[in-house]
C-alpha cells in the first residue's frame, strides 16, 4: 500500500491506521467538557478537531447553532473528524 499525503481520516480508518474506536474518542474530546481541540492518533497522526468541525459547513451550523440533540452533535463532529486529514507527527 502507498500512503500519500492528505488522507483523510476516513482513509486511515479504512487502512486500519486509526481505529473506529480512536474515532470515537476525538469525538468524546472534542464534546467533552474542556472541548479539545486537537486529538493525537497511536499511529502518529494528530488532528486540529476544532478547525475540522469549523471548517466543515454543516458541522459548524449544528455545533454553534445550539438545539442540536447530542445524537446530532456527535454524528455531525464524527463526520467533519472522518473528512479531515490528520498530520503526520
Amino acid at each position: 500500500m502507498v500512503m500519500t499525503q492528505n488522507q483523510t481520516t476516513d482513509e486511515l480508518l479504512l487502512y486500519e491506521i486509526v481505529s473506529s474506536h480512536e474515532v470515537d474518542k476525538a469525538v468524546d474530546a472534542y464534546l467533552g467538557s474542556l472541548a479539545a481541540k486537537h486529538f493525537h492518533f497511536q499511529a502518529g497522526y494528530w488532528l486540529d478537531i476544532h478547525k475540522a468541525v469549523t471548517s466543515h459547513p454543516f458541522a459548524n451550523a449544528t455545533i454553534s447553532g445550539g438545539g442540536a440533540k447530542p445524537a446530532r452533535k456527535r454524528g455531525v463532529v464524527r463526520t467533519a473528524i472522518l473528512l479531515a486529514c490528520p498530520e503526520k507527527a
